[in-house]
């Protein structure tokens, strides 16, 4: 993320901080370039350097959290309650 301290990204960003998603957010350098950068560093976002130079350091956590996310997601699913033309089993 990057952001100033207003706005949809803004709304976005601390909406995942809330729901306790991992954030990264781009750090700057002078910190005060982007106020918001700062704050959502200061609510727990992760600094990411940029520019990047090992996209894997990102990559492999998120697709580790994805993978665990969607087995708990298809784990949690309960079958239909009655029967319809439109329901589809998930697979």
């Amino acid at each position: 993320a990057e952001s100033d301290t207003k706005g949809g990204t803004w709304e976005g960003a601390n909406g995942a901080l809330k729901q306790g998603r991992r954030l990264y957010v781009r750090k700057s350098e002078p910190l005060d370039e982007l106020p918001g950068n700062k704050l959502l560093l200061e609510k727990g976002g992760c600094p990411l350097n940029w520019p990047v130079e090992d996209i894997s350091e990102i990559l492999s956590p998120l697709v580790q959290e994805s993978a665990v996310m969607h087995t708990k997601q298809s784990m949690d699913l309960a079958p239909p309650s009655q029967f319809s033309l439109l329901a589809l089993q998930a697979e």
